[in-house]
Order: C-alpha cells, then structure tokens, then sequence
C-alpha cells in the first residue's frame, strides 16, 4: 500500500467518523428522520474523500 493511498483512507475514515460524532454529540444537527442520517453520513464521506485526496496533492 503507498503512502498516499494510506493518507487517503486515514482521511476518509477520520473525517466520516467525524461527522458521525457530530450528529450524535450536537442534538440540534441531528435529523429525525432516518433518510436524513444517511444524507449526512455520504456528504460527510464525500467532503472527506475530497479533502483527503486534496490535501495530498
């Protein structure tokens, strides 16, 4: 496994785990209805993505 390729993954895993703490820890971000869970959880995971192969580069 490279090293960038590991960076990446590092990024994607910390920043939608963050955003998962995020709605759990802040009751006022947190939907109430299970659709809009998931929504948050794919943009956290697609802002991680982005900034984890951003950075790198």
């Amino acid at each position: 496994m490279s090293r960038d390729l590991a960076t990446i993954l590092t990024g994607v895993v910390l920043g939608t785990l963050a955003r998962y703490w995020m709605l759990r820890r802040d009751f006022r971000q947190y939907p109430s209805y299970p659709h809009a869970v998931v929504t948050h959880l794919a943009l956290g995971f697609v802002a991680a993505t982005l900034g984890a192969v951003a950075v790198p580069a």
